[in-house]
Formats: structure tokens, C-alpha cells, sequence
């Protein structure tokens, strides 16, 4: 009877261990490096890059340090390596080394000023957009007509403010101009007011407000109407929204409502009061 009972207290004990084991075990966090299914897959790194075309075959897509979207395809028997990241740049995104002795040639792609660079054996293309880096890798010495062939199968797009780290800052300092923007409106602060608009503003009423000496003639009850100082509201910055095309943030109710967005200058300015 004592036997058994040491057992049971035994296989116990050791449950009780094995229990405690497994609530220590830590998830491992998320990883993305590796291939992905698509370059669908690339957008929230900031970009979207792929290769198509009749002599474009045997296409793999990875991720790599993180920030570093890559596909790996043959164009008509030779390997070729497409990369873009909005981190790295040139050789580091290129995973190749600056010999120094390579010849260069400047050209442009799709406005973008593009550098060739060459190695032995290779041959790599760096080009820049105002925030994606891309590089193009080939494994042999190719000629300049080839890789003049090979971009013209590669598609690229700047994703940029896809990127969650991007949104979640825009969204953040958008918040914080509509919080500026219902307060102006709430004070009645024709001042402040003033240097956050976009020159012609156009008001509710359909009339247009060329500049600030047109802003300071209109009557504050018509410009801060109660309407628009009512649509003011926390539950208006909670429901920040943007247009349907996206460029532009709208504060309020359907019917009245501030609209505003970056300038070229990357200052949010406002460019319609529905008062």
C-alpha cells in the first residue's frame, strides 16, 4: 500500500514539473524572413517589386534582414537577383562588395538616375525613388542591352506609406492637427487659423478665400458657425477618416467638416472648411 501510494505522490510530483515546464515555454516572435507566397507579401516592407514576362521563369520571393524584399529569377537562362528596401542601399542591398575597379555608367530609370555598375563576374543596377532603393543583380557580366531587356521586365512600386511603422506616425500626427484644428475652431481663432490654411480656400458657402487679408474680412459668426464648432467634437477625432482616394484627411460630420492634408513641403495645411 505504501508503494503505491509513493508511486501515485512520484508520478505526481513529476506531472507537476512538466506542468510548470510547459507554462515558462515563450512563444518565439514572428518572423519574416524567408520566402513568402507573393510580392503582395513585400507591401508592408514599403514596396511592391516582381519580374514578368515570356523570359522570365522560375520566380522566388524572400525577405531578408527584415527590410529587404527580394526576388530570385531566371531571365532567358541567366540568374538574376531583384531587390528594394527602404534601408538599405546599393552594395549592402545588392549583397555584393565594392571592388572599387568596376566600371560606371549613369542613365535613368523611369526618371530615376540609375547607376550600372560592373563586377567580375557580374553586373549590378542601383536606382533610387524618394524612398525606395532597388538594385538589380546578375550573376555573369552581362552587356548593357541585356540589362536594359531584363528592367523592362521588372515591375516596382513605392508602397512607402504602407509601411505600419509610416501609417501608425501619419495617423499620429494627424490626430494631432485635427486636435489643433478643433481647438481654432472651438476658440474662435481667426490668428492661428490664418497659417493653417492652403490658399484658395473655398468655405461651405462656396465662397473662396484667395489669402489671409479675404480670411479676416468674413464675420466670425459666419466662418465659426455653430454648425461646424458643434461637429468639433471628441467623437469627430475619434472617426478622423480620409477621402475616398485618400489624400486627404476629413474632420466632422458628413455635412460639416474640415478637410486637410500635407502640402508639397510635408506640412499639413487645411484645404476645405464646410462651416
Amino acid at each position: 500500500m505504501k508503494r503505491t501510494v509513493k508511486v501515485i505522490l512520484l508520478v505526481f510530483m513529476v506531472l507537476s514539473i512538466c506542468a510548470g515546464c510547459g507554462s515558462k515555454k515563450k512563444e518565439a516572435p514572428d518572423d519574416i524572413n524567408g520566402t513568402v507566397e507573393s510580392p503582395d507579401s513585400f507591401i508592408k516592407l514599403g514596396m511592391y517589386i516582381d519580374a514578368e514576362g515570356p523570359e522570365v521563369s522560375n520566380c522566388v520571393y524572400s525577405i531578408s534582414k527584415d527590410e529587404i524584399a527580394e526576388v530570385s529569377f531566371v531571365y532567358n537562362g541567366l540568374q538574376c537577383v531583384f531587390r528594394a528596401s527602404t534601408v538599405y542601399s546599393e552594395f549592402d542591398l545588392a549583397a555584393v562588395d565594392n571592388t572599387m575597379t568596376g566600371d560606371m555608367l549613369s542613365t535613368m530609370i523611369n526618371g530615376n538616375t540609375a547607376t550600372y555598375y560592373t563586377l567580375q563576374p557580374g553586373r549590378v543596377v542601383f536606382f533610387s525613388d524618394s524612398k525606395v532603393n532597388y538594385s538589380l543583380y546578375t550573376y555573369v557580366t552581362t552587356t548593357d542591352a541585356v540589362l536594359n531587356d531584363i528592367i523592362n521586365c521588372l515591375t516596382f512600386e513605392n508602397h512607402y506609406n504602407e509601411r505600419p511603422d509610416v501609417k501608425k506616425q501619419t495617423d499620429e500626427d494627424a490626430y494631432a492637427y485635427a486636435e489643433k484644428i478643433m481647438k481654432v475652431i472651438k476658440d474662435e481663432d481667426v490668428d492661428t487659423l490664418s497659417t493653417m490654411i492652403n490658399y484658395p480656400e473655398q468655405l461651405g458657402s462656396g465662397q473662396s478665400i484667395s489669402n489671409e487679408e479675404e480670411l479676416f474680412k468674413v464675420p466670425k459668426e459666419e466662418l465659426f458657425t455653430e454648425y461646424l464648432k458643434g461637429a468639433m467634437n471628441q467623437e469627430s477625432l475619434d472617426n478622423l477618416r480620409k477621402t475616398d482616394d485618400g489624400s486627404e484627411y476629413i474632420m466632422g460630420t458628413n455635412y460639416r467638416n474640415v478637410h486637410f492634408r500635407k502640402n508639397s513641403k510635408g506640412e499639413y495645411k487645411i484645404t476645405r472648411i464646410n462651416n
